[in-house]
């Protein structure tokens, strides 16, 4: 395996780097540069399989590149990064190209919901569940909507595979994929522990 390590860039008189990706500006078109980059890598490694994967504002950058041009890669995977709206607000998007998508999150986030200050709580079937805040409800809510374009699926809070991280919910022959790691936070390390195995494993296994 190849890892690529893209640095979003900043936006002109801000020294914060970051990815234009709904929520935040790099003052580029990162659309564009993740395509490029994709082909890019096919081109110089030789490699026919290249898939994406971002971290928070990265991982939100993924989620938009799945919208828009989910054809430039094979799989795309975002942790602590949720769809788009970090306001929880705004339609789902079709993707132009039904690509495999696993989202992760963590329940004690306290970056998110500095993004979703106007969610409504968990109702009791949605926390006994595991979605524990509104932040994860609204990516839940993304994630049905992300079945339906991929495969028609519909899903059911109770669908989701338990285990010690938390749960799983897997749809589309698992193209479609979202999980909540109960004690993890916004930090890699955290999502390390309480998962126990490293990220990058994690994200292996998706996309391969």
């Amino acid at each position: 395996m190849i890892a690529v390590l893209p640095q979003g860039q900043a936006a002109p008189g801000s020294t914060l780097h970051t990815w234009s990706n709904h929520i935040f500006s790099s003052g580029q078109d990162d659309v564009a540069f993740l395509s490029a980059l994709a082909s890019s890598v096919r081109s110089k490694y030789g490699v026919a399989e290249v898939s994406l994967a971002g971290y928070s504002a990265g991982g939100m950058m993924s989620a938009r590149v799945w919208c828009e041009a989910g054809g430039a890669y094979k799989a795309f995977v975002s942790v602590a990064g949720p769809m788009l709206s970090g306001a929880g607000t705004g339609a789902t998007c079709t993707p132009l190209v039904p690509a495999p998508y696993f989202v992760l999150l963590g329940a004690k986030d306290t970056v998110l919901p500095v993004y979703n200050p106007r969610l409504p709580p968990s109702s009791p079937e949605q926390a006994a569940a595991g979605l524990t805040s509104g932040f994860l409800v609204a990516e839940w809510t993304r994630h049905s909507d992300r079945t339906r374009a991929v495969c028609g699926d519909t899903t059911q809070l109770s669908g989701a595979g338990t285990s010690a991280a938390g749960p799983t919910w897997s749809n589309c022959d698992d193209r479609i994929r979202y999980a909540v790691a109960s004690n993890a936070d916004h930090s890699i390390p955290s999502f390390e522990a309480a998962m126990g195995v490293r990220l990058v494993d994690t994200v292996a296994g998706f996309v391969d």
